[in-house]
């Protein structure tokens, strides 16, 4: 290109350059940046056909693929393959300590009855009983004898 002598001759290029499609904005562009052609999914469906036949094919696909998805879970839940690799393990680990558990209690519960079982032998009072009468005779308050000093 040769270098615009004055104005004239340089709006003269430029409306030549338009004609000929040198610097015209393409589409997808906005002053110079680039404008991103939206995805499949962002496009909105452009023919009325395919836009009914996508409204009733959906839900069936969906029905389709939840029915699916829930049998395969079932499925799965019967064969075992959603318990953890060492399930029986832990279901032993519990099995013990729930033995454990109880074979204390049992012992907790003999020894106790061994103890109340003593304290009657031994005519102690039982220390879990309240008193539930008050002691008879109206309540004096004792006072500690005066100490005598020696002179």
């Amino acid at each position: 290109m040769a270098q615009p002598q004055d104005i004239a001759e340089e709006e003269a290029m430029l409306e030549t350059e338009i004609e000929l499609g040198g610097e015209e904005e393409e589409e997808g562009e906005v002053a110079g940046y680039f404008e991103a052609e939206p995805t499949w999914y962002e496009k909105p469906l452009q023919y009325e056909a395919v836009a009914k036949v996508w409204r009733l094919v959906y839900p069936v696909l969906y029905q389709l693929y939840s029915t699916a998805d829930y049998l395969g879970e079932k499925v799965a839940d019967a064969l075992g393959i959603t318990q953890s690799r060492f399930q029986y393990a832990i279901d032993e680990h519990n099995r013990q300590l729930a033995k454990k558990r109880k074979k204390e209690a049992y012992i907790r519960k003999k020894l106790l009855e061994e103890r109340e079982k003593e304290r009657k032998r031994l005519g102690l009072p039982d220390p879990n009983a309240r008193a539930t009468s008050m002691p008879e005779g109206p309540m004096v308050k004792v006072q500690p004898d005066a100490v005598e000093e020696s002179v």
